[in-house]
């Protein structure tokens, strides 16, 4: 067993891997981060994603603010399952996390919609993120 209590942002911990006196910090705090988080995806979900952009807005930080899409996301879930589906979910979010700062906020909009507010950019310094996607054939959409 471990002894202090150690907590990886947006991730569920094992009650079970902690002392007794400490399991009931552990399952609020996991408590926590299902009310703020995706479990498929472990970034924040709509409404704590929203929340962190409109502080960050209050207080006067500028940034970009880019909503992905993901092309044809309906047909994997349809031709592969959910369980593939979400495990493209959650390697995007995996991706957005490895590419964009800690103090970047990535939240999911909803469906199949990552979504990030990046701090600390302007207009002059955001780099051209929309014009390096490679356009792909629309087959009819």
């Amino acid at each position: 067993m471990q002894s202090d209590l150690v907590i990886k942002e947006n991730e569920l911990i094992d009650p079970s891997d902690y002392p007794e006196d400490q399991r009931s910090l552990v399952n609020d705090f996991n408590s926590r981060i299902r009310r703020l988080t995706g479990i498929i995806t472990g970034i924040l979900n709509r409404g704590s994603g929203e929340r962190k952009v409109i502080d960050a807005m209050a207080n006067g930080k500028n940034g970009m603010l880019c909503i992905l899409d993901v092309d044809k996301f309906k047909n994997t879930n349809d031709d592969y399952g959910h369980n593939v589906g979400d495990k493209v979910l959650r390697g995007i979010a995996d991706v957005l996390k490895l590419t964009f700062r800690d103090d970047d906020i990535i939240f999911r909009l909803g469906g199949s919609q990552p979504t990030l507010s990046a701090s600390r950019t302007s207009r002059y310094t955001c780099p051209p993120i929309p014009s390096r996607r490679s356009p792909l054939p629309s087959h009819g959409r």
